[in-house]
């Protein structure tokens, strides 16, 4: 037979050495990750060889080798680079060693043995396999700039004829050592580049995933990563595992009925009752001696057998009664996992039921020191000599504030209610201005729902001091379905008062006055136009003098919903980057 790792004859026209081992390498990840007979057991083994598919890819680019005439730059080492690169198209393309090192071999016919067993028993199904965002478009491309003859079979799959795990895991291992090798060719000035890569394609794919078993998978891919990786940036890998964690557990929550059936005992999502003990349960008898926040009657401290708690309640509609408490159920349970510190949120103890209202009751974050929280609205203007921080410590607090909502996004879910009076601190009366606002704590889930939109959406009561931080697609009776975007224009609204130190009801009075007895949603439509132009007095006029050109464009870039400047998503060969990603990337760019 054959080797069906064979090279092919005639590269046409003149292809750098590179390139053309970056063809091979490609050719090797492409036959590897989709042979047939791999199984449920290394679903996350196929995982982590599409990540360094895509790691390698990324680095190419970097590199010079997939732009322009695809020269590799001068300032990298040539030969270690093709050095590097002849090794890992080795390692992925030789038969021999394959079946020596790793116990894998690899038939370009079924096994008779396997020949009677049916298909869907052998590989993973398409619903269960992770979905990494390779398309077989960017493959040919790459394959097609190095001059790899294609043909029409070189994404038919092969067989393997003999597995084992955990060579294969070590085959793996062996690969992400070449891939970081080839990162470390790298100039630093291009570490951080890869590294925000690293992070934006691992929040891509617990977008792209929706399945308990993919993101089963896909977690204990993102946990051997960590550590294996370039340096990240102020956060790591670990954080959109927990993101990953936090959506496998909402999905498990889920409707039964919309999860297919898996092959393997692993990856059958856990029943709802079961999750759902993890939750205290909690009577109403004992939630004692609520007293509300001022200006925010829906959260306050309380007791709830004897401790004190920190308390939000919400309304609920009779005729939603059904849909709005499994929803109220499934938040709070997300709400009581441990979290990574980039996502603040209150540890929730459950729900408590109350005639025509829900209350989510959430452990107090400083049980020694029990007092009500501050708002970052009332820190606007606080009149107990609270100055002003400094503009290093605003820019922190946003990214924080950014970071949280990327992370509830990554989850599937949208939060609806971002705005100052919904960010709070629980250590603001004590302190100095430095030390209170390192640790804000995202509250106001009352309208928080699963990102979708089949989703029952409820409609927050119409208030001008609250619609101001609305997109206006998401005021009165919406047109349009509550999405990501709006979620984002909220968060450049606070980032704006954060720049300011102000309430954005001050920067916005020269076009609407939302104290005024009647405020038409007309008026309350003129907010973003006004935002966005940069004129007049307030808004964002004094933005970029304030706050410098890095935090001006992503404020922007939040209140407009589109990436502007040289971050063009049309450059990408992989799935585009959200752009709270992006926000986020730039943000911690800032020298703070």
């Amino acid at each position: 037979m054959a080797d069906p790792f064979s090279t092919a004859a005639g590269v046409v026209g003149v292809v750098s050495l590179s390139v053309q081992l970056l063809g091979g390498c490609i050719k090797g990840f492409i036959l590897l990750s989709t042979a047939h007979n791999l199984g449920n057991d290394v679903s996350t083994i196929v995982c982590l060889l599409e990540l360094q598919e895509i790691q390698l890819t990324e680095w190419a680019r970097r590199a010079g080798l997939l732009t322009g005439d695809g020269v590799l730059d001068r300032r990298l080492n040539a030969h270690a680079v093709e050095q590097t690169l002849l090794q890992l198209q080795n390692l992925l393309l030789d038969t021999d060693q394959l079946k020596k090192r790793y116990g894998l071999k690899l038939v370009q016919q079924a096994p008779t043995d396997l020949q009677t067993t049916s298909q869907h028993q052998l590989t993973l199904s398409e619903s269960q396999k992770v979905f990494t965002g390779i398309s077989d478009d960017t493959r040919r491309q790459i394959m097609t700039r190095a001059k790899v003859a294609q043909g029409q079979n070189i994404f038919k799959r092969l067989w393997w004829a003999a597995v084992d795990k955990e060579k294969i895991e070590k085959l793996v291992g062996d690969v992400q050592y070449l891939v970081r090798e080839l990162w470390h060719l790298l100039d630093p000035w291009r570490h951080d580049d890869l590294a925000n890569s690293t992070m934006a394609i691992a929040s891509n794919m617990v977008r792209l995933n929706n399945r308990f078993d993919q993101l089963t998978s896909l977690i204990e891919a993102l946990n051997a990563l960590q550590g294996t990786a370039p340096p990240l940036p102020h956060a790591s890998l670990k954080s959109v595992a927990v993101s990953a964690e936090v959506k496998a557990l909402r999905v498990g929550l889920g409707d039964d009925d919309d999860q297919e059936p898996s092959l393997e005992p692993k990856f059958e999502a856990p029943k709802r009752q079961d999750l759902l003990r993890r939750l205290e349960r909690l009577s109403r008898f004992k939630l004692t001696n609520f007293k509300p926040m001022k200006k925010h009657e829906t959260m306050g401290l309380a007791d709830y057998d004897g401790q004190r708690v920190f308390v939000e309640w919400k309304p609920i509609n009779p005729l939603l009664r059904s849909k709005i408490l499994p929803r109220a159920e499934t938040l709070a349970a997300l709400l009581s996992v441990p979290k990574d510190e980039t996502f603040r949120s209150l540890t929730c103890k459950g729900i408590v039921e109350q005639d025509d209202t829900v209350s989510f009751v959430f452990d107090h974050p400083i049980p020694s020191r029990p007092e009500e929280p501050r708002s970052l609205l009332d820190l606007f203007s606080a009149k107990d000599g609270i100055d002003p921080p400094s503009l290093s410590d605003r820019i922190r607090l946003a990214l924080q504030i950014a970071r949280t909502v990327q992370n509830f996004h990554r989850s599937g879910w949208l939060h609806k209610s971002l705005r100052s009076e919904n960010i709070l601190f629980f250590s603001a009366r004590h302190v100095s201005t430095v030390t209170s606002i390192s640790d804000p704590v995202l509250a106001g889930f009352n309208f928080a729902r699963f990102s979708s939109p089949t989703e029952i959406s409820e409609q927050p009561s119409g208030n001008p001091k609250h619609d101001i931080y609305r997109h206006p697609s998401a005021m009165g009776e919406p047109s349009l379905s509550f999405s990501t975007l709006m979620d984002v224009y909220s968060l450049g609204t606070v980032m704006l008062e954060i720049a300011e130190w102000r309430a954005l009801r001050y920067l916005v009075d020269s076009v609407v006055d939302v104290g005024a007895e009647n405020v038409p949603l007309s008026k309350l439509a003129e907010v973003r136009p006004f935002l966005l132009s940069g004129r007049g007095k307030g808004g964002t006029s004094k933005l970029r003098t304030k706050m410098g050109d890095i935090y001006t464009s992503v404020c922007l870039m939040c209140l407009g919903g589109k990436v502007e400047g040289s971050l063009d998503y049309n450059d990408r060969l992989e799935p585009q980057e959200s752009l709270l990603d992006v926000a986020v990337q730039l943000l911690e760019s800032c020298n703070i």
